[in-house]
């Protein structure tokens, strides 16, 4: 089984793409370790996402940099060619996306009940 769940805080901007059949966006969340390093501080993990048609549209109109966000998706490893080497990046194809406690517009959203769940078939490459 490949599923992953993660809650984290979107650490970059979202880049919104349209290849004319389907739109895209790519973006990045930090995710925060549940134990403290030596200097007494918490690390995150920064993993890359891509999510595609209506979960990518409602990622592009709710959500910018620093929001805190929990998704649901799979891992999907790909391949390109960079200077003559096979380059492999791992990133998270997310299905489904919540909003998560800690932004501003949490109380108005979730009270109307707005959610993304829809899941992602077509294939839409973006190097990372």
């Amino acid at each position: 089984m490949n599923k992953v769940i993660l809650s984290g805080r979107i650490s970059n901007d979202i880049v919104f793409r349209n290849t004319g059949k389907t739109d895209g966006v790519l973006f990045s969340i930090a995710v925060q370790r549940n134990f403290k390093n030596p200097e007494g501080k918490y690390d995150c993990d920064f993993v890359n996402c891509k999510a595609f048609g209506n979960t990518a549209d409602f990622i592009n109109n709710y959500f910018k940099k620093g929001d805190a966000i929990e998704l649901e998706g799979r891992l999907d490893v790909s391949m390109y060619e960079k200077d003559g080497k096979n380059v492999y990046s791992t990133s998270v194809l997310v299905n489904s996306v919540e909003f998560a406690k800690g932004n501003k517009k949490d109380e108005n959203q979730a009270e109307n009940g707005q959610k993304s769940d829809t899941s992602q078939e077509e294939e839409f490459e973006f190097p990372f």
